[in-house]
């Protein structure tokens, strides 16, 4: 589908989820109001009224969240290429990596990457329940295998029991994809992932977690 063409679906959705809920707001305002004027009368029926209007309050969220999970595929949609990482600043390239764990159905997804973070950038949970910890590596160059050493001993120490991936724009040398060996690290790199922003292939994430007993 073209993307021009995507865009204008995805804007008509977003706009039935407003009207859906702009309408279910009205409605939940008209029956506050009709209920105070004649509480007298209707005091037997108050327990199915807030039954009602607690189903009418979990239909709110479902079309909230519906509404927030279409704009992000649509936004990841519409920025899926490379050129568009290579324009980003790197706090700016975790928060487009934690939106694409977000659209696989990560939770609890968080960007912590700061000065002294000892190399973990974003943490949050696989849809499996498994802890997990993210580096970005916004770099034109690959990743040397000292990074990933220093990676794997945050993931033996201060982490120990999260699963560990890696995200490098540049890619990874040789050694450094030595280095990673079979541990359960996952590497990501440039052509990973082009096709991990695409949506044709998201990011398994394992099922243990690095370093648990």
């Amino acid at each position: 589908m073209a993307p021009a063409r995507r865009r204008r679906r995805s804007r008509r959705r977003s706009e039935q989820y407003r009207f859906a809920i702009a309408a279910a707001g009205v409605l939940l305002l008209l029956a506050g109001a009709w209920l105070w004027r004649n509480r007298a009368e209707v005091l037997p029926w108050l327990a199915p009224v807030a039954i009602a209007a607690a189903v009418l309050a979990v239909a709110l969220v479902w079309l909230t969240r519906r509404l927030r999970d279409a704009r992000l595929r649509r936004y990841l949609a519409d920025h899926a290429d490379l050129g568009f990482v290579d324009g980003l600043t790197g706090p700016a390239f975790e928060l487009h990596v934690a939106m694409l764990l977000r659209r696989d159905g990560c939770t609890r997804v968080a960007v912590i990457g700061k000065a002294g973070d000892g190399g973990v950038d974003i943490t949050g949970r696989t849809p499996g329940g498994v802890p997990f910890a993210v580096q970005c590596k916004l770099w034109k160059r690959p990743v040397p295998p000292k990074e990933i050493r220093d990676f794997q001993g945050v993931l033996a120490t201060t982490h120990r029991g999260h699963a560990g991936v890696f995200v490098a724009s540049g890619g990874f040398t040789a050694a450094a994809r030595t280095a990673a060996g079979h541990s359960v690290l996952i590497l990501v790199d440039r052509e990973r992932l082009a096709r991990w922003m695409s949506g044709k292939a998201p990011l398994r994430l394992p099922h243990a977690a690095a370093g648990a007993d």
